[in-house]
């Protein structure tokens, strides 16, 4: 009997030691759900660097799911091995090292380490699993992703250049393509002060732009002065992409999308727009 309660208690600090270390209802991620990783590594000076990943499906939809999109942690889990990730809302919090998670709503995800031995360190724990790191024709400029086709859309252009032009300052996207072809173009940004956005493609001023329609974070599609779709003349090679707002302030871009057909470049705001309505309604 004496042997049985012993053995009772071992079983119980054992499962009161496993809940402690993580809180099943807390997001993670399976290096066997990534499909492909793309790699920003850090410069010679040191600084962040990123892992863009490719996920699968149900990754995706797991996550989207989560009821809690603010910072928070994510596990990162190999068969045995775990290591944490502070979850972050966008590219605009502020970074939390040593490795951050950041999670958009369209899929997409990147995981930013801010030192050269976290650098390493993730990449050690990526040893063993089977992931595909991406061509050489997909690895283009940081937080780019190239859908490799015939004729491939460029999806998340993130991380913008401060530019100025006068005194106006504006936000720049560099990218390279391996076609030339006229793309749509839409962008996730917050506007300031009922800004209207001017769009300068490779340095020419196509009279298309960016406009707003509501405060706060918002997918907005390029249009002409007409208030028609546009779209930009993407050559081969490197392209940039300028984006000036009418107030003079700097554009708060989360990124912008390019696309061959209307869908291809289509952002969708929608698990964001619900998100909002949940903490007007007091449900978060």
């Amino acid at each position: 009997m004496k042997k049985i309660f012993l053995l009772f208690c071992l079983v119980a600090a054992f499962m009161v030691s496993c809940t402690g270390e993580q809180n099943v209802s807390e997001p993670y991620l399976d290096l066997s759900e990534i499909l492909s990783y793309m790699v920003t590594k850090p410069s010679a000076e040191g600084g962040l660097c990123s892992f863009s990943l490719e996920l699968v499906p149900s990754a995706i939809k797991r996550l989207t799911e989560q009821e809690s999109m603010v910072p928070g942690k994510i596990w990162l889990k190999k068969k045995g091995d775990r290591l944490a990730l502070n979850w972050q809302s966008s590219f605009s919090s502020k970074f939390e090292g040593p490795y951050a998670f950041v999670f958009w709503a369209d899929g997409h995800c990147c995981i930013m380490v801010s030192e050269q031995e976290h650098y390493n360190t993730l990449l050690d724990f990526f040893k063993g699993v089977e992931l595909r790191e991406m061509s050489i024709a997909e690895q283009v400029t940081k937080g780019i992703k190239v859908q490799p086709s015939t004729n491939p859309s460029i999806n998340d252009l993130r991380n913008p250049k401060v530019v100025i032009d006068g005194h106006v300052v504006g936000a720049s996207f560099s990218f390279e393509s391996f076609v030339s072809s006229d793309y749509f173009l839409s962008a996730f940004i917050c506007p300031e002060n009922h800004s209207v956005y001017r769009v300068l493609f490779n340095g020419e001023d196509l009279h298309v732009s960016l406009v707003p329609n509501k405060p706060g974070w918002q997918s907005i599609r390029l249009v002409t002065e007409e208030g028609n779709l546009a779209t930009v003349p993407v050559l081969e090679g490197i392209n940039e992409i300028e984006i000036y707002s009418s107030r003079n302030d700097f554009p708060e871009i989360e990124f912008l999308r390019l696309g061959l057909t209307e869908d291809d470049a289509f952002i969708s705001s929608q698990a964001y727009d619900e998100y909002i309505e949940k903490i007007k309604k007091g449900l978060l």
